[in-house]
């Protein structure tokens, strides 16, 4: 009978969850970088995610550039994605991301805002970050704590971009890090300035500085890495 039954009345397929989309705001400080603030949860399978609005020169640590302001990411990494603001940027970018299914149609849309403002120093103006941004303006350098997890997806992120060509892309990831003291980090960083590592990478001039190679070597030794004695005795030796 059960089996009669289930011939004539099959079970319907199960139901799928929907694809969300979930956005968050975010704010920093000049040439900090912030996390995108994009979660995406039962995304169809070769989905993506695409983010317009950002402000001319900024960068995300994952995806693909499309367009002058549009990336498109994976939602495999989206939620681990964080934007590389331009040089000195001082303002607020009104963003957009949109959760798009394999051929492209756009299944759910969201909005976010990202905001980077100045250094506060004793007797300086407040600098209002949701203005438009008026220009460049020198800050002294200042970041907050970031988390093992974030260290980690820099340095891996930076490595990616080192290997891909795009040095001083992964020099910005790098120095992130090794802000946050991260041995691996400022190892990694030194590299990007060592002329001896440029001259095998094809790359050199004004990207090679020995100073801040020196200077980087030393503080990857300092925080606990002993190959970084390798590369100062190697960078000593080539004078």
């Amino acid at each position: 009978m059960q089996s009669l039954k289930a011939s004539l009345f099959p079970a319907p397929p199960p139901r799928r969850t929907p694809p969300t989309l979930a956005v968050q705001d975010g704010s920093g400080i000049v040439n900090e970088p912030l996390k995108l603030g994009v979660s995406v949860t039962s995304p169809p399978p070769e989905a993506s995610v695409t983010i317009k609005g950002l402000p001319a020169g900024a960068r995300l640590t994952f995806g693909k550039r499309m367009a002058t302001n549009e990336w498109r990411v994976a939602t495999s990494e989206i939620a681990n994605t964080s934007v590389i603001p331009p040089d000195e940027f001082v303002g607020q970018a009104n963003l957009t991301a949109e959760l798009r299914d394999a051929d492209g149609t756009t299944l759910v849309k969201g909005a976010m805002r990202l905001a980077w403002a100045p250094v506060w120093r004793p007797g300086a103006a407040a600098v209002d970050i949701h203005a438009p941004p008026t220009g460049l303006r020198p800050v002294e350098s200042s970041v907050r704590a970031i988390t093992p997890a974030e260290i980690n997806g820099f340095i891996q992120r930076g490595a990616e971009l080192l290997e891909s060509g795009d040095l001083l892309a992964a020099r910005l990831l790098f120095q992130r890090a090794a802000d946050a003291r991260d041995p691996r980090a400022a190892l990694a960083l030194g590299k990007t300035y060592d002329p001896l590592f440029l001259k095998q990478f094809g790359a050199g001039g004004p990207i090679a500085d020995r100073e801040q190679a020196r200077h980087w070597y030393q503080k990857s030794k300092e925080w606990g890495d002993p190959t970084a004695q390798i590369q100062l005795d190697a960078l000593s030796a080539a004078r």
